[in-house]
C-alpha cells in the first residue's frame, strides 16, 4: 500500500512538473512573440523618428535660406527707399530751381 501510495504520490508529481514546465514554455513561447513584435515597432518608429528628424532639418535649412534672403531684401528695401529719398529731393530742389528760372525769365 505504501508503495502504491508513493508510486501515485510521484506520478502526480510528475504531471504536475511536466504541466509546469509546458506552461513555462507557452510562456516563453509567448514573451518571445511579444519581443520579437516590440522589436518590429521599435524599429519602425526609428525609422519614422529619421525620416522626421531628415524633413525637419531639411525644412531648417531652407528656412535659414529664406532669412538670409530676407536680410538681403531688407537691405536692398533700405538702399532703395535711401535713394528715393535722395531722388525726391533732388526733385525738389530742381523744381525749386525751375520755378526761380522761370520767374527770372519772366521778370526781364
Amino acid at each position: 500500500k505504501q508503495w502504491y501510495q508513493r508510486r501515485v504520490r510521484d506520478d502526480l508529481l510528475e504531471a504536475k512538473s511536466k504541466e509546469l514546465k509546458d506552461l513555462q514554455e507557452r510562456k516563453i513561447l509567448t514573451l518571445t512573440k511579444e519581443i520579437k513584435h516590440q522589436e518590429t515597432q521599435l524599429h519602425d518608429i526609428r525609422e519614422q523618428y529619421n525620416e522626421l528628424k531628415d524633413t525637419f532639418e531639411y525644412n531648417l535649412g531652407l528656412i535659414n535660406e529664406r532669412d538670409k534672403e530676407l536680410g538681403e531684401c531688407d537691405k536692398i528695401i533700405t538702399k532703395l527707399n535711401e535713394e528715393k529719398s535722395s531722388h525726391m529731393a533732388e526733385i525738389s530742389d530742381i523744381k525749386v530751381e525751375l520755378a526761380s528760372a522761370k520767374q527770372a525769365l519772366l521778370e526781364d
